[in-house]
């Protein structure tokens, strides 16, 4: 993920202690883009940031501040502290998508499993997951489930990577939003190499060479920065995310 410059001292400056006010954020609020996550876990706070919402522990906080003493900190959105409001933990970091107009967006999930080795043991069974199972493919629950109408998280987690193209390519589309069209979240069944380079393609632009070329670029200097981060020789990272953007204004950003 290549970062826009960003100065400290503009961050230093506004020092905010609650998300912006509506003066600084009325024209953010109209063109403000969340492709995944839970909704309403991201906020726009400042000038070329944002919060998003921690949950009930630190992890992402944690792996914020190792990255960002790591060689591999080019590659991730700039991480600048966490905050306590009303009662909730935030960390503050950068917003990726800060001076595009109206930008192509596409969110990849990486990774052939997107899921921790932890929700093996996780027995308990859920309805919600039992529901959003069924509504991709109302025939993948098996009989015992039915009657239940709950699955483990481990089990929609498999069968989640299994309808999309997690297992066979090692990543995932996840979303994508076209300018001036409102965000597709709904690709659990993108699944094969074709569906998944027709996306790509569209994404990219037809007749555009050296948008694809300069997309490749990154994806190589993006992998050179694993194979030579220390960080991620010791770590195993579940549902890493990578970000890519362009408009008509702006040039690809990651």
């Amino acid at each position: 993920m290549r970062q826009a410059a960003f100065p400290h001292c503009t961050l230093n400056a506004l020092d905010l202690s609650a998300p912006a006010t509506d003066v600084l954020l009325k024209n953010r609020r109209s063109s403000w883009v969340q492709l995944s996550g839970h909704p309403g876990s991201f906020a726009p706070a400042g000038l070329g940031t944002l919060w998003k919402k921690q949950g009930a522990d630190n992890n992402e906080q944690v792996v914020y501040e190792a990255l960002m003493k790591d060689s591999a900190s080019d590659i991730v959105p700039k991480y600048y502290r966490d905050v306590s409001y009303q009662g909730e933990s935030f960390i503050e970091m950068q917003d990726l998508l800060h001076g595009f107009t109206d930008p192509n967006v596409i969110d990849i999930k990486m990774g052939t499993r997107t899921f921790l080795e932890s929700e093996v043991t996780n027995t308990t069974a859920r309805s919600d997951l039992y529901q959003k199972m069924v509504k991709v493919d109302p025939s993948a629950p098996t009989k015992e489930e039915n009657e239940l109408q709950a699955v483990t998280k481990l089990r929609y987690m498999t069968f989640r990577e299994q309808q999309s193209s997690s297992c066979n390519l090692g990543f995932r589309i996840e979303a994508i939003k076209f300018q001036g069209k409102p965000p597709v979240n709904d690709l659990k069944t993108v699944q094969t190499r074709e569906a998944v380079q027709s996306m790509l393609e569209v994404f990219v632009g037809r007749g555009r060479p050296s948008v694809k070329k300069e997309l490749i670029t990154r994806l190589k200097h993006i992998r050179q920065k694993f194979q030579e981060s220390s960080y991620f020789q010791t770590h195993e990272d579940i549902e890493a995310l990578h970000c890519d953007a362009n408009s008509k204004e702006t040039q690809l950003k990651r």
